[in-house]
């Protein structure tokens, strides 16, 4: 038996925690080479950051080292994205409410995803969604749309491109979709993003026409459904439906609060059953706050290491990194089906 048939036989002793079956089983293990004592292994993973998938990474390593082995590790998934090639994942962020504060949570999480080294862009089309105080993403100005490329504008590391202020809500404009759908095209021709771990697109208020519009013409990994924490559960559910009926595949449920001192005295992790849900509730935000999420100065690097922040803070810093788990399982379980089809 060769050593890298040995090798492989050990990596079915590491179970995906989440899909609760071992990584060979589930067709996660890609490729598995050995030239001389260095041990190459693919893994089917896509999501940068993800605490799960660095756990299990370092389970493989560890096995790699047992039988002498120096292990380089590669991420082995194809994604073929016919708009934003170089993205590696696009989760939207939907307001089931005009005022539960997604614009905010966007502005927010990217922060946060950035501060945790993730390459982050924002795509804002929240058209219809009002904006609770203010953020960094209410100083980007609208693209030109007559030009022929769009450079989105950098914050602080985060790319950004912002639509939604730039066009009329339904309210006010009765041909409003219209005009919506007719200036998404030239915006997402011409946008040029780069590589990016995570693109946050703001999805317009609610879930009708011009959400269908947004996830028809971008393809996305996933959607944040955001809600007042005090939403009829009802309600909810209901908004939750209706976004998977558009095309979304839900991550999970966001509650938002307007300050911190609201979140501090809130139910985290509120019960499953109070929605009577699939997707997990992802946790409360506060308005009020702007991100707090740091690695140390001090921890150490290793190139062979995926990037995972030593220290995760504050309520966005902990939503950052519950966004990376939930993106992880939902691409791996695409993954898993892709390869034992």
């Amino acid at each position: 038996m060769s050593t890298a048939t040995k090798l492989r036989e050990r990596l079915s002793t590491v179970t995906d925690p989440e899909l609760e079956d071992d990584l060979v089983s589930l067709g996660l293990i890609t490729d598995v080479r050995v030239d001389g004592d260095v041990a190459y292994v693919s893994l089917a993973f896509n999501a940068p950051l993800s605490p799960t998938e660095w756990h299990m990474c370092d389970e493989v390593r560890a096995l790699c080292r047992g039988m002498g082995l120096e292990p380089r590790l590669y991420a082995d998934v194809d994604v073929d994205r016919r708009v934003f090639p170089g993205v590696k994942n696009v989760v939207a962020i939907g307001a089931l409410d005009a005022e539960a504060g997604s614009a905010t949570v966007t502005a927010n999480l990217a922060t946060a995803l950035s501060a945790i080294d993730a390459r982050v862009g924002v795509l804002d089309l929240g058209v219809g969604v009002e904006r609770v105080g203010e953020t960094w993403l209410d100083a980007v100005d609208p693209p030109d749309l007559a030009r022929e490329r769009i450079t989105p504008t950098a914050y602080r590391d985060v790319q950004a491109v912002a639509l939604g202020r730039g066009l009329p809500g339904r309210e006010t404009a009765p041909m409003a979709d219209a005009l919506f759908e007719l200036a998404l095209p030239q915006l997402l021709d011409g946008l040029e993003w780069g590589s990016l771990d995570y693109l946050l697109v703001t999805l317009p208020a609610g879930t009708g026409s011009m959400t269908r519009i947004v996830l028809d013409a971008v393809p996305t990994d996933g959607a944040v459904a955001v809600a007042p924490a005090d939403a009829d559960p009802p309600a909810v559910r209901m908004g939750v439906q209706k976004l998977t009926g558009v095309g979304a595949t839900v991550l999970g449920v966001l509650r938002t609060v307007e300050t911190q001192t609201e979140a501090d005295e809130s139910t985290t992790n509120f019960p499953a059953g109070v929605y009577d849900l699939e997707p997990p509730i992802l946790g409360t935000v506060p308005l009020d706050v702007a991100p707090f999420a740091a690695a140390p100065d001090d921890a150490p690097s290793d190139g062979d290491r995926p990037r995972v922040p030593a220290t995760v803070e504050g309520p966005f810093g902990r939503l950052a990194v519950a966004i990376t788990d939930r993106v992880g399982v939902v691409n791996r379980e695409s993954a898993a089906a892709t390869q034992c089809a």
